[in-house]
């Protein structure tokens, strides 16, 4: 494939290569390359796991692009093959200059975390190290973005985000988690609006733990109503002895009288 842009009036021009064998990583740097060099001159030729770039303008600007694509080629080769670890490694620039619309590098650390992936960050040079690979972060940025813009806007900023986080868990429904959270007085209405009655980041955690909680109580519940339904039936005013959904012959009250009399 051949992209050729240039402005005749160019007269400096420079060549840079670079050879990427994974199939995804060459599909991200040239998308975002491709973003990089819109407003810019240049020329494009790609065969294989190569592609040359030929940049013109002046030479200030074109040593500028130049190091953008090297800056964006190491990127791009951080957030798409592992360490020897086993982690990605994705920048906060990176994610913010090429990820639309932009999200903060905490809360994606938020989100992957809720969502049980391996997460943490290296504060020296502001990167999220994780397992989760590029392709399935655009996926969860494009999740994160929708939940974002239908979510409920008269609430506080933190509030909204502890809705998406919730949501992006649970898939409840916003109504439900205001309410259930409320409930727990996890949110408390204070004149001016909603408000949190600890940090946010608690509020996450204790919400998931009383719903962990709750579901586990339904549970133990419904297990108790279906032995009870398994030991005694009413059939026409009569009661009717069951087992493994099989009808008993006698009661079971009479087979125990039997046993003790025999002892």
């Amino acid at each position: 494939m051949t992209k050729y842009k240039r402005n005749k009036s160019q007269s400096f021009s420079k060549k840079i290569y670079f050879n990427i064998d994974s199939t995804d990583t060459r599909e991200y740097f040239l998308k975002y390359a491709l973003q990089l060099l819109d407003k810019e001159d240049f020329r494009l030729d790609t065969k294989l796991g190569r592609l040359e770039f030929q940049i013109y303008g002046n030479k200030s600007n074109v040593e500028d692009v130049i190091q953008k694509l090297n800056k964006l080629d190491e990127q791009i080769h951080m957030s798409t093959i592992v360490d020897n670890q086993g982690f990605y490694h994705h920048h906060s620039s990176f994610l913010m200059h090429y990820l639309k619309p932009e999200i903060k590098l905490s809360f994606y650390m938020q989100a992957l975390a809720i969502l049980n992936y391996q997460v943490r960050e290296d504060s020296t040079d502001n990167t999220m190290i994780t397992s989760i690979s590029l392709r399935e972060l655009v996926q969860i940025h494009t999740k994160l973005v929708s939940l974002l813009r239908s979510s409920p806007k008269s609430e506080h900023r933190d509030i909204q985000r502890f809705m998406v986080l919730i949501r992006l868990k649970t898939n409840q429904e916003f109504t439900d988690i205001i309410e259930r959270a409320s409930k727990y007085q996890l949110l408390a209405d204070r004149g001016s609006g909603l408000q949190f009655t600890s940090e946010p980041e608690f509020a996450i955690i204790q919400y998931l733990e009383m719903e962990k909680d709750q579901e586990e109580s339904e549970l133990k519940q419904i297990d108790l109503d279906e032995d009870q339904d398994e030991l005694m039936v009413f059939d026409g005013g009569k009661i009717v002895f069951m087992q493994n959904g099989v009808e008993l012959d006698r009661s079971p009250f009479d087979i125990l009288g039997e046993d003790k009399d025999k002892e």
